[in-house]
């Protein structure tokens, strides 16, 4: 690769992974946040914390579909064929219209 290929490389890589980076080090940083389990009792906390993450809000992140995609559904013309079973007289003996067993027919 060439050279500026690899210092953006490096660059965009530092970017992507700059905000968990920030999140550990705030982590290993030493402060405790103090969370209440207290839900039963009506009561007033001080704010304690003085933390800039703490209190930030952050959004997750994701990319704009680059290409609208949309279902295709092909219109498809039926057609209503109007065979009548022509080779099937009336007038013969066929062998599904007998209704007792064959030995007494």
């Amino acid at each position: 690769m060439k050279l500026w290929q690899k210092i953006s490389l490096v660059l965009f890589t530092g970017l992507i992974l700059f905000p968990s980076a920030v999140d550990l080090a705030h982590i290993f940083a030493g402060h405790q946040h103090y969370t209440c389990n207290h839900y039963a009792e009506s009561h007033i906390h001080q704010d304690t914390v003085d933390c800039d993450i703490f209190h930030f809000q952050q959004n997750p992140f994701s990319f704009p579909p680059a290409v609208a995609w949309s279902l295709y559904e092909p219109q498809v013309e039926s057609l209503h064929l109007k065979k009548e079973y022509l080779y099937l007289s009336t007038f013969q003996k066929l062998h599904f219209s007998l209704r007792a067993p064959p030995a007494l027919a």
